[in-house]
């Protein structure tokens, strides 16, 4: 369950460990808004494929794993990389991004556009 005053547009204390309910709002974040990625910001999410997925190191280096700035934002890991991207695409496409929240328990549904909670049951299609 969401705590009480939760904010989605808030970004983790780089001390404190990324949770759930910031990881669900980074992954949909970034696979609903993709498009607002900057062209080093794909090569982040790219360079963070290819190691997790343990690709040869050219796989690595077209990936862009080889580049000092993409290494540099990947040193804290994927997780903090992701909730740095995704708060800067709230941050700066506020209008254009909707986080699809339960009007019941707060969680963040699946897409955009979905009426039925997963995390509650709740359905909106009447």
């Amino acid at each position: 369950m969401r705590r009480r005053g939760y904010d989605p547009l808030t970004v983790p204390d780089s001390k404190d460990p990324v949770t759930p309910d910031d990881e669900a709002r980074d992954a949909y974040v970034l696979r609903w808004y993709a498009h607002r990625l900057t062209p080093f910001e794909v090569r982040v999410q790219r360079a963070a494929l290819a190691i997790a997925k343990g690709q040869p190191p050219a796989a690595r280096r077209w990936a862009g794993g080889d580049d000092p700035e993409v290494r540099a934002a990947l040193a804290a890991g994927w997780p903090r990389a992701r909730a740095a991207i995704a708060a800067r695409i709230l941050r700066e496409h506020a209008a254009e991004v909707t986080l699809n929240l339960c009007p019941r328990c707060t969680h963040l549904r699946r897409s955009p556009q979905a009426r039925l909670c997963l995390a509650c049951g709740h359905d909106e299609r009447g």
